[in-house]
């Protein structure tokens, strides 16, 4: 009996002792899942108020050409008490000049949609361009592209190859020759104001067309032979 007794008083203590471990765990485990999931609110809010302030922004930066039509797009708005008056004031007719607004997460879908399309080999050339315009590095692939072109205008002797660079490009994209200076001008200023960062290769619009064409399984940033 005093054999048993001095066999089952350990094991009871080794229990007990083992248990206090596991439920710390527990609650450290539970704490941690609280203060990331928090983390995680907070950075969503923050993410949406940086949002609403920048689509705010932008509409004021426009308030001189706000007209009729821009009414109900800035009620959508927390406009301050100055602006909210203006919009009584407002004249003129035509196409708002402000963007609708939109939440957050449908701008984030929209950006993994044109993801998606920009890759997937299913999508057609004239739907991929459309998303690949979508793309926050847009302006990083309009320069790459400039670049490519004036290295093969330069390394031709041809006349003009910033010019001529220029011009192709905006052909292929659809824009206007001004509106790739401008963006390969704000390219060129970010790169500068922070070298640190990667530039995009050089890309040729033979290249882009292949990607364009085939997606994902385009090799589309290997140097030409």
């Amino acid at each position: 009996m005093t054999e048993l007794s001095n066999t089952t008083a350990p094991q009871t203590t080794i229990q007990e002792k083992l248990a206090v471990p596991f439920s710390e765990i527990g609650i450290g485990v539970a704490l941690l899942l609280a203060v990331a999931y928090q983390a995680l609110v907070n950075a969503a809010n923050e993410a949406d108020r940086r949002h609403r302030r920048g689509e705010l922004l932008q509409a004021y930066r426009r308030r001189r050409h706000w007209k009729k039509s821009d009414v109900v797009r800035l009620n959508t708005l927390p406009l301050n008490a100055t602006a909210s008056r203006r919009l009584a004031r407002l004249e003129g007719t035509g196409r708002p000049v402000v963007r609708p607004h939109r939440e957050l997460v449908d701008k984030i879908n929209d950006g993994c949609l044109a993801l998606a399309k920009s890759f997937d080999p299913a999508t057609p050339a004239p739907d991929r361009l459309a998303a690949i315009k979508q793309l926050p590095w847009w302006p990083h692939i309009v320069e790459a592209l400039y670049r490519g072109e004036y290295g093969l205008a330069k390394g031709g002797g041809l006349s003009d190859p910033s010019g001529r660079a220029e011009r192709l490009v905006a052909r292929k994209l659809g824009v206007s020759p001004s509106a790739t200076h401008k963006i390969c001008g704000v390219i060129r200023a970010r790169r500068k104001a922070r070298p640190q960062e990667e530039d995009f290769p050089p890309m040729t619009l033979s290249k882009f067309q292949t990607w364009l064409d085939h997606g994902k399984d385009a090799d589309f940033w290997v140097e030409d032979a």
